[in-house]
């Protein structure tokens, strides 16, 4: 059986696709602090199931009072699931390979993540991580909800481009193919040498084929060491140092400790 499961164990909730079958569908709803249902709620073939879905959101999720660490979903979400002000107050967001409801398709399938991210609370919300099947995933006009992230990972195709990576404030990024350009990554070598981030923070972008060059990537950067072929270190604190460096299939950019 196809299960929805909105859980709010241990501070996670989990919004997965629902789909009839055998004329049963679940959604379980279960919490140890008090809030939520602990037994299975069925419903019938004939009932609206994404209308109880949304009842269960509403009467659950978008309570002021409840916070969690962790939301994750494949579900697909397509026009008018949620009202515009409804947000989920969630640190984590998670969206996975989408299930695909019966009879219910998304107008922009592209766009599920966008949409989520639309009804994240970005008062809470810290990390995003993206698994997804699309060909490819949009994520233009999301700006003002990723760039005050402190991880974004986005491990399939997308349109992210040179102005959401320059907005970003993150110090863990790992992206997927996108419309990055070596003045992009550029901007993210020269803003962290700037700035001196933290030893741990890590920047990986995979790319099709090669073509970045490491001379373009540390441009205008001052007190680059070579460090092998493709491979440069530059000292940013006197406890740290950046290490950059491109092969045929990445571009990387991380900060170690100074031994």
């Amino acid at each position: 059986m196809d299960v929805v499961q909105l859980h709010l164990d241990e501070s996670e909730i989990s919004f997965m696709g629902s789909r009839v079958q055998e004329n049963v569908t679940l959604i379980r709803c279960c919490s140890e602090r008090g809030f939520g249902r602990s037994e299975p709620r069925f419903i019938t073939e004939n009932s609206d199931s994404r209308s109880i879905e949304k009842q269960y959101l509403r009467n659950i999720v978008f309570r002021k009072n409840v916070i969690c660490d962790r939301f994750e979903t494949n579900y697909r979400y397509n026009d008018n699931f949620l009202k515009e002000s409804e947000k989920i107050n969630a640190r984590n967001l998670y969206v996975y390979k989408p299930f695909r409801p019966e009879n219910i398709e998304p107008s922009e399938p592209s766009k599920t993540v966008a949409m989520w991210l639309k009804h994240m609370n970005p008062r809470f919300l810290r990390s995003v991580t993206v698994y997804m099947d699309d060909k490819n995933i949009t994520l233009a006009g999301t700006e003002n909800e990723l760039k005050c992230l402190d991880t974004l990972h986005v491990l399939h195709r997308s349109d992210i481009d040179d102005n959401i990576l320059m907005n970003l404030k993150a110090l863990d990024i790992e992206l997927e193919p996108a419309n990055i350009t070596v003045n992009g990554i550029n901007h993210i070598v020269q803003k962290w040498v700037f700035e001196g981030v933290p030893i741990g923070s890590r920047f990986v972008y995979y790319v099709d084929e090669p073509g970045y060059e490491i001379t373009d990537i540390v441009k205008n950067v001052s007190g680059v060491t070579s460090d092998g072929q493709n491979k440069v270190i530059i000292q940013i604190l006197p406890d740290r140092f950046l290490k950059v460096w491109v092969d045929d299939s990445s571009v990387n950019i991380e900060c170690f400790k100074k031994k």
